[in-house]
């Protein structure tokens, strides 16, 4: 994408979200879904794009990561990040939430990750939008299982989904099973961190 380009759709994305020019977390890559744009041109990895890439309505906002070699992409719903606009009047206090969000993930035990997910159910709650309590996590996982050709017993599965440490850990796990698992884990620590940016986006605006 070229430079005037980039610059037009950050122009297009802050005139449908004003209040995205204060989003404060510059490690994400944030842009209006084109229709018709193919992701995999621009380095996107697969993981994603057949999950949250058809979650909700063609409006889109799509923000972009680093996970080791791969780029990942969390697709909200233009929709959802009103109705998260809306509703951010709802959480007060904003740094302990960003506090054990940015520890987990930079952690590499899953059970730290785990707590911190486990802790962030209350900050959701409170935005009080019922389509994001639910995103299609378990195709993700599944997603990130097959391409990174992992195996998980379906206690293990059901440990992860319900973020039951015990249950995951249960029949051992190797070296490259806990990679996967904490890209995924990543992933969903991502996609509340960047809810708390737009909380924390709309205050500032």
């Amino acid at each position: 994408m070229s430079e005037d380009n980039q610059l037009n759709k950050t122009e297009e994305l802050y005139e449908e979200l004003p209040f995205m020019e204060a989003f404060p977390f510059d490690e994400y890559d944030i842009a209006l879904e084109v229709e018709g744009t193919d992701f995999s041109e621009i380095g996107v990895s697969e993981i994603l794009l057949n999950t949250l890439g058809s979650f909700g309505t063609n409006e889109k906002i799509n923000f972009f990561y680093r996970e080791g070699k791969f780029k990942i992409m969390v697709a909200f719903n233009l929709d959802h990040l009103f109705e998260l606009a809306e509703n951010s009047k709802n959480v007060v206090q904003l740094t302990p939430i960003k506090k054990y969000l940015d520890e987990a993930l930079q952690a590499n035990e899953i059970n730290s990750k785990l707590e911190a997910l486990i802790k962030s159910k209350r900050f959701i709650n409170k935005l009080e939008s019922d389509p994001l309590f639910d995103p299609p996590f378990e195709a993700i996982l599944f997603d990130m299982l097959l391409i990174h050709d992992v195996t998980l017993s379906t206690t293990q599965i059901l440990g992860v989904m319900q973020l039951n440490y015990d249950n995951i850990i249960g029949i051992g796990l190797a070296e490259k099973e806990i990679e996967v698992l904490n890209y995924f884990l990543n992933f969903r620590l991502h996609y509340v961190r960047i809810m708390l940016g737009i909380v924390i986006a709309t205050k500032i605006y």
